[in-house]
């Protein structure tokens, strides 16, 4: 993705508009030869690809747009340092030879290079190489992602539109969807990224209000990104064969706190490599699962998105179901990013509630600064891993 000193966009009557890149002719064989600059160097020194991107890349009014295409090909692109010789150990050697000896004559040198050759079985010429094989400039291009340019245009488009979610304070998605299982698919993607949200249903439409990165006082960065990461499962929601209709609408802290309006729709042409049917499990859920199954008895535990309507038109949706041997259900909802106010609301939903839920809220997801949590027999928190002992307990007590 990008920095958000890479995002190229305007303002105009309070309205934020991205730089959207659409390029043909030279621009586009630019493009080309920009994506050739990236195959062409595998196995070769960064500072090779460095050189090659200094005269591509320009110094020109649209140098910010080809410094944003080259973040996102290093992005697909892997290094390492050459060779199997530790650099770090072989100066520490050198460094210490050549202390012994202070000051150096030719003679000493070449001593030296060939001692610690010997040591590591390396000639004095490959001594010198590895020397400093671990500065960035020296490291090899082991591998690249291949992507074609047109596939590139795309992902700097959407990386735009995520850029702009860094300083969102708020985001509405609002879209019609009448299968369930796509509708599920979308929720548990919006529940995998931990954001703070609230859903409701309006005249046939599911509105999405989801608070945004400038809202947290506390790891802000990580929320950031986590909003700009769930971007591509909104544009899938418009792909597939029964693509719905959405909007996006989103309120941005521009500079000197000015707050604009940003805008996308499903007739934006922004692209998703992403489908609404996927798995979206963390790697606390799966230990959650893992360790249910090990340490439980007389309960079983079942990924199931069930879906509770509310008498004000929200909605609240969950994760697991826990069933007891004797029938007996009990639905679980794994809290992402929350703060204090968040979770006060998300008990009052548990209040009108007739059907026992529990919340499960991890510690070190907290995005305010506040002190003290709710308390609430049905809430479970935990630090690093989700205790199941806890969750059974708070279930037993919410069918209580």
């Amino acid at each position: 993705m990008l920095t958000a000193d890479l995002l190229v966009a305007r303002i105009r009557k309070d309205r934020l508009y991205p730089g959207w890149f659409k390029p043909d002719g030279e621009a586009f064989e630019r493009v080309e030869e920009l994506v050739e600059l990236f195959r062409d160097n595998v196995n070769g020194t960064r500072s090779d690809l460095d050189e090659g991107l200094e005269t591509l890349v320009g110094a020109g009014t649209d140098f910010l747009i080809w410094r944003g295409l080259a973040k996102l090909l290093f992005d697909r692109t892997s290094f390492e340092i050459a060779g199997d010789v530790s650099p770090v150990e072989v100066r520490q050697r050198v460094h210490e030879s050549a202390a012994r000896v202070w000051p150096l004559d030719e003679a000493a040198r070449e001593q030296i290079l060939s001692e610690v050759g010997d040591e590591f079985d390396l000639s004095a010429a490959q001594v010198l190489t590895t020397l400093h094989a671990d500065l960035p400039e020296r490291q090899r291009v082991s591998a690249f992602e291949d992507i074609s340019p047109e596939e590139l245009v795309d992902a700097y488009n959407l990386a735009l539109a995520q850029a702009v979610l860094y300083k969102a304070s708020h985001l509405q998605v609002r879209f019609v969807e009448d299968d369930p299982k796509r509708v599920e698919g979308f929720f548990r993607a919006l529940r995998f990224h931990g954001l703070m949200h609230q859903i409701h249903k309006e005249n046939g439409a599911w509105v999405v209000d989801i608070d945004g990165p400038a809202t947290v006082v506390s790891g802000a960065r990580k929320y950031g990104l986590a909003m700009a990461v769930f971007l591509p499962t909104v544009i899938a929601l418009g792909q597939d064969k029964s693509g719905a209709l959405w909007s996006l609408s989103a309120q941005v802290e521009w500079k000197r706190n000015k707050m604009v309006l940003f805008e996308l729709d499903s007739a934006s042409g922004l692209k998703s490599e992403r489908r609404i049917r996927g798995v979206w499990v963390s790697d606390e859920e799966k230990m959650f699962e893992s360790r249910f199954d090990q340490k439980v008895e007389n309960w079983s535990l079942t990924k199931e998105a069930r879906v509770f309507t509310f008498s004000d038109s929200s909605v609240m949706t969950t994760d697991y179901v826990l069933k007891r041997a004797d029938g007996a259900k009990v639905w679980v909802e794994i809290v992402g990013h929350w703060r204090q106010s968040y979770l006060e609301s998300r008990l009052k939903l548990l209040d009108e509630l007739k059907e026992p839920i529990v919340l499960v809220v991890a510690e070190r997801l907290r995005v305010d600064k506040e002190k003290g949590q709710p308390e609430h027999v049905q809430m479970v928190f935990y630090k690093g891993v989700i205790r199941v002992e806890e969750v059974v307990k708070a279930a037993e007590s919410a069918l209580a």
